[in-house]
C-alpha cells in the first residue's frame, strides 16, 4: 500500500532497485512486465517491431488519444516510425 503514496517515477525507481531489470506485477488481474533493460527493449521494439504493434488500452481522455503513449493501430505505427531514429542504440547510450 505504501507504493500508492508515491508518484509513478518514484515507484518505478524503487521497483527497479529492489527487483532488477525485469519486474512482473499486476494491474488488477492483468499481468504486466516492466522492463528496465535498454538492450532488451531495443531487441524487442526494433528487431521484433512487428510483434509489438499494439499495447493494452490506457484511458486518459480525448486530449491524449493521438499521443504515442495511447494511440493504436495505423496512427501508432506512423508516429513510431517518425520517432524511431531518436531511440537508436547510440542515442540511448548517451542518455
Amino acid at each position: 500500500m505504501e507504493l500508492y503514496k508515491k508518484n509513478f517515477m518514484s515507484m518505478d525507481l524503487m521497483m527497479r532497485r529492489k527487483y532488477g531489470k525485469f519486474v512482473r506485477t499486476f494491474d488488477g488481474s492483468t499481468p504486466v512486465l516492466m522492463v528496465y533493460d535498454a538492450e532488451w527493449l531495443r531487441e524487442a521494439f526494433v528487431k521484433h517491431f512487428s510483434v509489438f504493434t499494439n499495447r493494452r488500452r490506457i484511458v486518459f481522455g480525448r486530449a491524449f488519444d493521438y499521443t504515442l503513449l495511447v494511440s493504436e493501430g495505423d496512427h501508432w505505427r506512423h508516429t513510431r516510425r517518425i520517432i524511431s531514429p531518436e531511440f537508436s542504440s547510440g542515442k540511448i547510450k548517451r542518455v
